[in-house]
């Protein structure tokens, strides 16, 4: 019997347009079978229909939000898992301090693939997937940070400074090499290369966002830009695809890796 494993996504379009690659270079030949659901909303109105109340089982809120969807009659998923944006500009109504204690809350709640489900965050937002050079182009304006006053400008952004559309598996797996040797940066500020499978546990959703919180959120009002896709997949696959990923390819000496 395939595993089924549910991807819960904030956005209809976006998201699974991705995923349609993802499964295309990763999971075709695994006994396994992606299901998709739309929650179309942002983190807020998710956070706030589990705090109102703390016994509600995601399934429901998907059956009601996703009405049409009638793979969600079938209770059976292995894992699920929780893909949405950072999005900190959309509730201006909130402190940065409310913002952040709503954030921790969430990733607590949504911690465990085999549970509740677990919770990957873009910073700041799933087109971060595209802001992205293995070695950035002669003219390419790469980018490490966003301010999250302009995230709303964010998308036109990535769309005027990049045509990348990662297509190719070898393309993907540049792709998860540069975003775990950014986050090494960001949670360890070192820009020594990934040599080590063990090291990669050190990079948890929690831990991104407490140093996206502690270095740049709280005091420059910024995110590092980071996607969420790539830790999803090699936390799903493990050594093996480790061991694929051209981590000595990656040019960590770039202004791109924030040094």
């Amino acid at each position: 019997m395939s595993a089924r494993i549910l991807l819960v996504f904030e956005g209809a379009r976006t998201e699974p347009a991705i995923f349609n690659k993802v499964r295309e270079h990763f999971f075709s030949r695994e006994n396994s079978s992606l299901i998709y659901s739309c929650f179309d909303a942002e983190l807020y109105q998710l956070c706030q229909q589990v705090k109102e109340d703390e016994f509600v089982e995601l399934i429901e809120l998907l059956r009601e939000r996703d009405s049409g969807n009638q793979e969600l009659l079938n209770n059976e998923f292995s894992e699920i898992h929780l893909f949405f944006d950072h999005d900190a500009h959309s509730h201006p109504e909130l402190n940065r301090e409310e913002y952040h204690k709503m954030i921790e809350e969430i990733l607590v709640i949504f911690d465990n693939e085999t549970e509740n489900g677990k919770l990957y965050l873009s910073y700041p937002m799933i087109e971060a997937i595209r802001d992205c050079r293995l070695l950035p182009d002669e003219g390419y304006e790469c980018s490490c940070f966003q301010d999250i006053s302009e995230n709303t400008d964010y998308k036109t952004l990535v769309g005027e400074r990049t045509t990348f559309n990662p297509g190719n598996k070898e393309e993907w797996l540049d792709i998860i090499g540069i975003n775990y040797v950014k986050a090494k940066r960001l949670v360890d500020d070192s820009i020594e290369p990934i040599s080590n499978y063990d090291e990669i546990s050190l990079y948890t959703q929690e831990g991104i966002y407490a140093a996206q919180y502690e270095k740049h959120i709280s005091t420059r009002h910024e995110v590092m830009i980071l996607s969420a896709v790539p830790f999803f997949i090699l936390e799903y696959f493990g050594r093996p695809l480790f061991e694929s990923i051209p981590f000595d390819r990656i040019d960590i000496s770039c202004r791109y890796f924030c040094s």
